[in-house]
């Protein structure tokens, strides 16, 4: 009777695999960012139907301040 040879996962797809926790920090990440531009954007709005329109701009100018920083470090 011939040995089987009983293989892992990891020896099957090889060691460079993408981890779990790196792949749900990813999306976290992702839903910040999204929920941050929401919250700002809302803002924003909120501020300019009261009429505080340099305000607003001044908010709508630090989101994508904060854009730029997010998309050179992610």
């Amino acid at each position: 009777m011939a040995q089987q040879q009983f293989t892992t996962y990891m020896e099957l797809v090889g060691e460079s695999t993408v981890s779990f926790d790196g792949v749900m920090s990813r999306i976290w990440k992702r839903f910040e960012r999204f929920f941050l531009t929401v919250g700002y954007a809302r803002a924003a709005s909120e501020l300019a139907r009261q009429g505080y329109h340099v305000q607003a701009k001044k908010l709508m100018m630090e989101l994508s301040e904060i854009r730029e920083n997010t998309n050179t470090t992610s």
